[in-house]
């Protein structure tokens, strides 16, 4: 099978909040922040989306989307 280079992750966004995007390779590892993931949405920003390079040896990876203070 071929590996994907990347993965986008696109989410729904409230205006004028911001996000952090984090990964893990197991749902019960240590999750990590995604490299340059941090946004914020605008005030006319409904959506964002992200993108990660895992390496060519990850089978899979978890990524979920945390709404920071």
């Amino acid at each position: 099978p071929t590996r994907r280079s990347s993965d986008l992750i696109n989410w729904a966004a409230m205006p004028g909040h911001a996000y952090q995007v984090v990964w893990a390779d197991a749902l019960g590892a240590t999750w990590s922040n995604v490299p340059g993931a941090l946004t914020s949405a605008g005030p006319l920003q409904i959506f964002l989306s992200c993108t990660d390079a895992p390496p060519p040896a990850a089978t899979q990876r978890f990524y979920r989307v945390k709404l920071l203070p």
